[in-house]
């Protein structure tokens, strides 16, 4: 009793199996010495163009895929710069020294985002201090013409007595 198969149930048999490897009858079946005909060889050429085709498909949906995280990533990273320039502008807006404020927050950018509150006030006591240093020296000393310090606090006039007048 040997067990033959017509061309027709090995075709069946080749669409129905689960792994895509088996081509031929004598990989299917290698205890069956059947010689193989000209119609066996036909069916792997197609079988050879599904699996082409099919890997080209995933190839190209994958690579869409990569493409569109790609996408994601560019898209994350400029929400989080846009997010970030908000919250400068805000500051900006909120603080009486303005944008020296922010020019000082963002020097300090080394320590955590836990202690913001504090850097954040830091570097707008920083920002005003600047801000009056600039504009009290606007004008030069009367004594000395020198810039730096007030006539009271000229160290040339140390030498002289000053005397205010009542």
């Amino acid at each position: 009793m040997t067990d033959h198969r017509s061309e027709d149930e090995d075709e069946l048999l080749l669409h129905e199996s689960t792994t895509p490897l088996v081509l031929s009858r004598e990989v299917a079946f290698p205890s069956l010495h059947v010689p193989v005909s000209s119609t066996a060889t036909q069916q792997t050429a197609p079988q050879q163009q599904i699996s082409d085709s099919t890997f080209q498909l995933f190839t190209s949906y994958f690579d869409s895929k990569i493409s569109a995280l790609k996408n994601e990533n560019l898209i994350s990273g400029l929400v989080l710069k846009l997010n970030k320039r908000n919250k400068l502008i805000r500051i900006a807006d909120k603080s009486p020294a303005c944008w020296t404020t922010v020019r000082e927050y963002e020097r300090e950018e080394i320590a955590s985002d836990s202690d913001d509150e504090k850097r954040l006030s830091q570097a707008e006591s920083r920002a005003l201090k600047t801000i009056k240093e600039k504009k009290s020296r606007t004008k030069p000393c009367y004594e000395c013409h020198l810039f730096g310090h007030w006539n009271s606090n000229c160290p040339n006039r140390s030498s002289k007595q000053y005397t205010p007048r009542k």
